[in-house]
């Protein structure tokens, strides 16, 4: 016969954690199981068994009051790192240490979601928006929106082919990279900046040559134009 009770266990001078459990021996002589705690500064020396149910599902009926009621996710007195629903925990209050999101992290890289997660994940968070549904349907973004979208974009490294630039060197020359290659280079966006800077600050001249043709330019033409609008015979 498997028993399903709720427990306190605790620290002799600290905190505590409440929790359900289901085994098959007495609840009170299940005197080894002191949690199902994650917290490894949390050290419990006793417990006690608040409840016992015949069904886990009124156990875990019976943990969800005493969570909210405590607010245990929250409460510094209490080890708990999450509050128990009906089926699932509430994480509401509670960070993840570096370590924890790491893992996450690694445990996540490569995976790649099947046609049947998508489908669930359709049905719990509601299918993508477009058309009418949209919330950008029928406008535009602005040009400073549209700037820091780019600006953002560029510095994602999850997305394939971004967060790669694209480097130009003193001497012409180019390289796609993540970081700085070294001394001598600059993004290639920022060198046509300032060549474009460089060129504007040309203002545009008239020339003309022996024939009495005319024409603006911001570099001289040429040794057959002479600068003005009339022509003046050399000697």
């Amino acid at each position: 016969m498997t028993n399903h009770y709720v427990y306190y266990s605790y620290e002799e001078f600290g905190r505590g954690y409440i929790g359900s459990r289901s085994c098959g021996c007495l609840p009170e002589e299940d005197k080894e199981y002191l949690g199902s705690f994650t917290d490894s500064t949390f050290t419990p020396t006793g417990k006690i068994v608040l409840a016992v149910f015949g069904t886990r599902k009124e156990a875990t009926a019976a943990e969800v009051v005493l969570h909210d009621a405590y607010d245990v996710a929250k409460n510094p007195e209490f080890a708990n790192r999450a509050k128990q629903t009906s089926e699932f925990f509430d994480r509401t209050g509670a960070k993840s240490t570096a370590e924890h999101c790491q893992k996450i992290g690694k445990a996540n890289q490569g995976r790649r979601l099947t046609p049947e997660n998508i489908q669930k994940r359709q049905k719990t968070r509601g299918a993508y928006p477009s058309g009418e549904n949209h919330p950008m349907y029928g406008k535009t973004h602005t040009d400073k929106a549209r700037d820091k979208i780019k600006k953002a974009r560029a510095l994602q490294t999850n997305i394939p082919g971004k967060g790669i630039f694209w480097w130009e060197h003193e001497d012409g020359s180019f390289k796609r990279c993540k970081t700085c290659p070294g001394e001598g280079w600059i993004l290639k966006k920022e060198r046509t900046k300032l060549r474009r800077r460089s060129i504007t600050k040309e203002p545009f001249r008239r020339y003309v040559n022996e024939q009495g043709v005319t024409k603006r330019s911001r570099k001289y033409p040429g040794e057959e134009w002479q600068n003005g609008s009339k022509w003046v015979s050399p000697g």
